[in-house]
């Protein structure tokens, strides 16, 4: 039986050891371990990395380079007459410039919260009472196995409102990596995938239907949406009868990746559908 989980660099929600990175870095992007721990960014790229550094060549006391000749080797060294009477030019050194500072992502709908994945570079809007989760932060549903679906730039919808089990929420969204190039079955695979990891394994009796693919032109860029609906006849406790999977797959500046957003459907606590539309209308492709 799956179940959600909540993961971040230092910490995760549920009981359990730590993801491994190998397991997710296919899923959303996964780093290195340090001290044992994976470490996570939001760009999926990591922490081992930085400027490049400049490294001093070691000298010698007199101050000459330490690989030089040593004094008692022979040299020929031309007389003060026959040296140059003008010293050789100096050098000036030119200052780094600055990189110029990202623009700040902006909402699409007004009063909601904007969330981007730099790496895909997607975003999407957040409604505001929805909880958007830390850069690092990856969300998803696991099994005894491991993790099964994996996504960052996470927002959740009633984060927590299942007490007895961590990492619950009725909804959830983020970015989660393409799998190969054809946007049709990536976004298919992705609605079955978080379908059946959600509402569909360890439920007796629950059935999914998945939807066809359908094009859309996202601010002039390809992409297409697949919908899963999974009926649940006998949910378990805090689960819901029926729950929706949108997954819209979308050519990123750097590469494709995939919205998504899952929500239980028919419970009082439910997110709206119409605010989940809205959601999918304002993803796009950061420039």
């Amino acid at each position: 039986m799956t179940q959600r989980y909540e993961h971040t660099e230092t910490r995760r929600k549920r009981r359990g050891a730590l993801i491994s990175c190998a397991a997710l870095f296919l899923l959303a992007g996964c780093s290195s371990t340090v001290d044992g721990k994976a470490t996570f960014s939001a760009d999926g790229s990591g922490r081992g990395g930085g400027p490049g550094l400049t490294v001093p060549t070691a000298t010698s006391p007199n101050g000459s380079p330490s690989d030089a000749p040593s004094s008692d080797a022979p040299s020929s060294t031309a007389s003060s007459s026959d040296a140059p009477s003008s010293a050789a030019p100096s050098r000036t050194a030119r200052p780094t410039p600055k990189p110029k500072p990202k623009p700040k992502l902006k909402a699409k709908i007004h009063g909601w919260q904007p969330v981007g994945h730099q790496v895909r570079r997607i975003a999407y809007d957040a409604p505001p009472n929805w909880k958007v989760a830390s850069a690092d932060t990856i969300i998803g549903f696991e099994d005894s196995h491991g993790p099964q679906t994996a996504m960052s730039a996470a927002s959740q919808y009633r984060s927590d409102f299942c007490k007895p089990h961590d990492g619950s929420s009725r909804a959830g969204a983020g970015v989660a990596a393409a799998r190969g190039s054809n946007l049709s079955a990536a976004a298919h695979a992705a609605a079955r995938d978080w379908g059946r990891a959600a509402y569909e394994d360890g439920v007796k009796h629950a059935t999914m239907k998945i939807g066809r693919s359908k094009p859309l032109r996202i601010a002039g860029v390809h992409a297409v949406e697949v919908v899963a609906n999974v009926t649940a006849p006998h949910p378990a406790k805090c689960g819901a009868p029926r729950g929706m999977v949108i997954a819209v797959a979308i050519s990123g500046v750097r590469s494709a990746g995939i919205f998504i957003v899952y929500a239980d459907l028919d419970v009082k606590s439910a997110a709206p559908t119409k605010v989940l539309n809205e959601m999918v209308g304002s993803v796009r492709p950061i420039p």
